[in-house]
C-alpha cells in the first residue's frame, strides 16, 4: 500500500513531537517535569489521539510510523492496550483521558 503525502505527513509530524520531547527532556534533566517536558507530551498524546480518531472514522487500518498495520478496521484489535489509549494521562487537561475513553468504548461497541 502506498502512502499519500498527507499519511505520510502524519507520520512525520508524530515523529517530530517525540523528537522534540526528547531533546527537552535531556536538556532539563532535572528529576521533575517542566513546564516545556509537559506540553510536549500533552501534544504527542493529542496528535496521535486525533490521528487514530481520524483513522477510525474512515475505517481504515491504524498503521505505526513504518506504514506497518498495527490495528486492522473495523474491529482494531488490541488498540486499547496501546500506550496512547491504555496508559490514563492526567498531567494536565482531563480531555486526553477523555478522549482515550470515547476509543475504547468505541472499539468495545464495535466487538
Amino acid at each position: 500500500m502506498k502512502l499519500s503525502i498527507r499519511q505520510n505527513s502524519g507520520h512525520e509530524g508524530l515523529r517530530s513531537y517525540t523528537t522534540e520531547r526528547k531533546v527537552v527532556k535531556d536538556l532539563f534533566e532535572t528529576g521533575t517535569t517542566t513546564f516545556l517536558q509537559e506540553e510536549f507530551i500533552y501534544q504527542e498524546y493529542l496528535a496521535r489521539l486525533v490521528k487514530i480518531n481520524i483513522l477510525i472514522a474512515k475505517e481504515k487500518d491504524i498503521n505505526d510510523s513504518l506504514n506497518h498495520s498495527r490495528y486492522t478496521s473495523p474491529l482494531y484489535e488490541g488498540l486499547e492496550n496501546d500506550r496512547f489509549i491504555k496508559e490514563p494521562y492526567t498531567v494536565k487537561i482531563n480531555r486526553i483521558r477523555e478522549y482515550q475513553e470515547n476509543i475504547v468504548n468505541y472499539i468495545n461497541c464495535r466487538r
